[in-house]
């Protein structure tokens, strides 16, 4: 579809349908390091919940990860209230899936506009993810450390959960796509 035939129904639905593939992408993430983490060796950072990068770049602020720093910042400022360890358990995941869905919805919604973008079955899109999110904007914002802090494996495991995370955003997408 060209741009000039393209609707704003088109765009929203696109974008619901991304939203949709971002979350279920999100999802996979997390399952695939619950399951490569059970055959690692345990070390000491490394330890707790599965999910994405920002799980395992705990530091600072008593080991919050960076969904769990940036959950607080929103409390702080819109509540001006500190989350309590149970309400960093949840607010955690939330940020993470909210971002999932809110990256894969400007996927959902460029692909209607320029459908190129699908080309590399969301290989391309996960790989830009990955560098802009965890390489520039987690450690510009200070929520986890700069890159050269971070052993070159772990940057090859969280590129390879992000290519991941944009194959499933990809397919999640097209079938949505087909329903919504």
């Amino acid at each position: 579809m060209s741009s000039q035939s393209c609707t704003s129904s088109h765009l929203l639905r696109g974008a619901l349908a991304g939203v949709i593939g971002g979350v279920v992408a999100s999802w996979a993430m997390n399952q695939f390091q619950a399951a490569t983490q059970k055959n690692a060796p345990a070390k000491p950072r490394d330890r707790g919940e599965g999910g994405d990068r920002a799980r395992q770049r705990q530091q600072q602020d008593g080991g919050d990860d960076a969904t769990v720093k940036t959950a607080q910042a929103i409390s702080r400022r819109l509540f001006d209230h500190d989350l309590t360890p149970g309400e960093k358990k949840l607010a955690g995941p939330a940020v993470h899936y909210g971002y999932g869905g809110l990256v894969g919805g400007i996927y959902g919604a460029i692909a209607e506009i320029w459908p190129g973008i699908a080309a590399g079955l969301g290989i391309p899109y996960g790989i830009a993810v990955f560098v802009l999110g965890d390489e520039t904007a987690v450690p510009a914002l200070g929520l986890g450390p700069p890159p050269t802090r971070v052993p070159a494996k772990s940057h090859a495991d969280y590129l390879a959960v992000h290519i991941l995370y944009g194959i499933v955003l990809d397919i999640a997408r097209r079938v949505a796509r087909q329903i919504v």
